[in-house]
């Protein structure tokens, strides 16, 4: 059985949760479970490149989960797509 990355664990959570809104890096290194001390950091990392694909988005908004105002990432919904400015 092969293990999970990080970074595909955090891909499909984005994917799953997609409808209900975009997650802080803070909210989604929890709901990983990643442990304590760099959590948030690995998460940060994870979500920055994550936000380089077409299926995901990341900028300053408010986190479903906390209802912080913070840099967040979600998945994007099924048909849509990035202009060319972005």
């Amino acid at each position: 059985m092969s293990r999970t990355t990080v970074s595909q664990r955090a891909a499909q959570f984005l994917r799953d949760h997609r409808h209900y809104g975009a997650y802080c890096d803070k909210c989604i290194a929890k709901e990983l479970r990643l442990g304590a001390g760099k959590n948030r950091t690995m998460a940060r990392n994870v979500t920055s490149v994550l936000a380089e694909m077409d299926e995901f988005r990341r900028g300053p908004g408010i986190c479903c989960k906390c209802g912080e105002h913070r840099l967040v990432t979600h998945g994007r919904l099924s048909g849509s797509r990035r202009s060319e400015s972005e």
